[in-house]
């Protein structure tokens, strides 16, 4: 059991022109609580330069069965 945060990054091609317009960035902050996990989350929309193009989009609620690592 415990707390952890995560940080990841995607790109979308909007216009479908083989390039990507913009990228995404989802922070995420986790707990774990013994086969359960439950969390909050926090959305950006970014230019590739890292401006920022949509505000944050806050209170994402996230939620569901934890997946347990078992080591070979």
């Amino acid at each position: 059991d415990g707390h952890c945060a995560a940080i990841f990054e995607g790109f979308s091609d909007d216009d479908l022109d083989g390039t990507f317009d913009t990228r995404f960035q989802v922070r995420l902050t986790l707990r774990a609580r013994g086969n359960r996990i439950k969390g909050t989350g926090t959305f950006d929309v970014l230019d590739l330069d890292g401006t920022l193009l949509l505000n944050q989009i806050t209170g994402l609620i996230i939620e569901g069965k934890r997946m347990k690592v078992i080591r070979e």
